[in-house]
């Protein structure tokens, strides 16, 4: 998982999810770590569909979400919601763009393209400057890894 993470931030332009459909905490969680997401109008967002069971959320979903809205609304988000409308995300500023299931792949494009015209090394720096620490997220993966492996133990005991 964070050999994905140091692919996407260091990755020179910005990237693009696209999300057509429901989406899972994981594809989420590095849906959260690209630059701007595109989502279709019938797509849902899986925050939490364990939680009735006592399994904690993906790490990588609870850390950028906590990035992106911070840590009270991502406790709020990860205990009451198992599944967020686009329309939600939207408002959250989760989701850069709402279109129809069609467009979703063309919208993509289009956004890259729009970025043409600015200069790659200043792209690349101000990406660098916005983007966590890959230490930090490490750290978070493994620490919230343990935790749920020992909480998995827990319930099965």
């Amino acid at each position: 998982m964070s050999q994905i993470i140091d692919v996407i931030l260091d990755f020179p332009i910005p990237m693009v999810a696209g999300m057509s459909s429901n989406s899972g905490p994981l594809f989420l969680g590095f849906s959260l770590a690209v630059d701007y997401r595109i989502a279709s109008k019938n797509a849902t967002l899986m925050i939490n569909p364990n939680n009735s069971y006592g399994i904690p959320p993906a790490s990588l979903l609870s850390f950028f979400l906590i990035k992106n809205i911070g840590p009270a609304r991502t406790m709020e988000l990860m205990l009451s919601h198992p599944e967020l409308s686009i329309e939600e995300a939207y408002q959250l500023g989760l989701v850069s763009q709402i279109v129809d299931e069609e467009n979703v792949e063309s919208q993509c494009i289009e956004l890259l393209n729009a970025l043409n015209p600015f200069s790659r090394d200043a792209i690349s720096e101000t990406r660098c400057m916005i983007q966590p620490d890959k230490a930090e997220i490490n750290k978070y993966i493994e620490t919230t890894h343990e935790r749920y492996l020992r909480n998995i133990y827990k319930m099965s005991s």
